[in-house]
């Protein structure tokens, strides 16, 4: 977490977020959403929550990291560049690869010379394959909406300094609203209102700092809280994106107060916090685990076959999330470039 400070039941909450999207893609694949259990309904209907609660919880960690007051517009675009890009080209050559080896199974991920350079650099465009608005890799689509905010917040943070924050949410509640009748591919994202979902997180993000609300004892609170979240989530008031958008917030609210109820001494807790660590890389990882199973399992008709594939997702996805969270995203030459870059900036500030 930024601004010192490490909530490790949101590393828990992004653990179970991107678990929640593996899952949904595995009844995707491999069962086009149909299933006749309650468990596959589950996981069909409400796996891609995952994703509002990636952009809840990053619009939470990214108002704490721009409060620092350390905190300036380069330093925190080059950070937060640094933190998405090299995972995400690895992957994505990764899949291109695997497009070559697997073109059949792989009929999603096509491209041209063209949509990869816009795919590398989150232009926001049609799918070579006919998906829609997809980049190569195409769980990167939720980059698209990352890229975008930490882009806006940065400018806004060069610009206005600690207002900037502010700005930032003014900006991205407008944008829209008033891009709505752009009937542009590229401008597809920034006028999405599930951008809103940052600023739900930053608002939060805002009560938490403002209130301190990590010291208090407010478990029952954050109980009520997970309670509405679920239901919410459950769709029975509905479900379409303000309620997601607030089921997703009110989750990361009640497990921000109910931090105190995982001890970090406890085996299991050890265990979802390390899932948190790697979530990123399970993210972007798991499409492409599930491609080759697909290939090699795509036709299974038993029940057997279908616990071994889920067993082999789990286990494939784990390994290669824990391999590339730890010689990719905490690669100490990358570090060490983006400390170089770092402390350019310095440098030429003082001079």
């Amino acid at each position: 977490m930024e601004n010192n400070l490490k909530i490790q039941s949101l590393q828990i909450l992004r653990a179970l977020a991107a678990w929640l999207v593996v899952y949904h893609h595995y009844m995707q694949i491999f069962h086009n959403f149909n299933s006749s259990s309650l468990i596959g309904d589950f996981f069909s209907s409400r796996g891609g929550f995952g994703v509002d609660l990636f952009f809840v919880l990053s619009g939470f960690m990214m108002y704490l990291a721009a409060s620092r007051p350390s905190a300036d517009g380069w330093s925190f675009f080059i950070k937060r560049l640094f933190r998405v890009f090299p995972t995400y080209w690895f992957f994505t050559f990764i899949i291109i690869i695997a497009v070559a080896l697997m073109p059949n199974t792989f009929i999603y991920n096509q491209y041209t010379a063209y949509t990869l350079i816009q795919s590398l650099f989150f232009i926001p465009h049609e799918s070579a394959s006919g998906l829609g608005v997809y980049p190569v890799l195409t769980v990167g689509w939720t980059l698209n909406y990352e890229v975008l905010f930490y882009s806006i917040l940065a400018v806004c943070l060069a610009a206005f300094k600690r207002k900037g924050i502010y700005i930032c949410c003014a900006l991205i509640l407008l944008f829209p609203i008033v891009f709505y009748s752009f009937d542009n591919v590229t401008m597809s994202v920034i006028k999405n209102p599930k951008m809103w979902q940052f600023v739900f997180g930053m608002a939060i993000g805002y009560i938490f700092l403002k209130y301190k609300i990590i010291e208090i004892q407010l478990f029952k609170t954050g109980l009520i809280s997970l309670i509405a979240g679920g239901i919410i989530l459950s769709g029975i008031l509905g479900y379409g994106l303000i309620h997601t958008t607030i089921s997703a917030s009110l989750i990361v609210i009640g497990f921000i107060l109910i931090n105190n109820l995982f001890n970090e001494k406890n085996l299991l807790t050890q265990f979802l916090i390390k899932l948190g660590d790697y979530s990123y890389s399970t993210y972007l990882a798991h499409i492409l685990v599930l491609g080759v199973l697909f290939n090699f399992f795509g036709d299974y008709t038993s029940i057997l076959k279908e616990t071994v594939v889920i067993i082999l997702l789990s286990l494939a996805t784990y390994t290669v999330s824990y391999f590339s969270y730890k010689y990719i995203e905490n690669s100490s030459f990358i570090d060490a470039l983006k400390v170089s870059l770092l402390n350019k900036k310095v440098q030429s500030t003082k001079k």
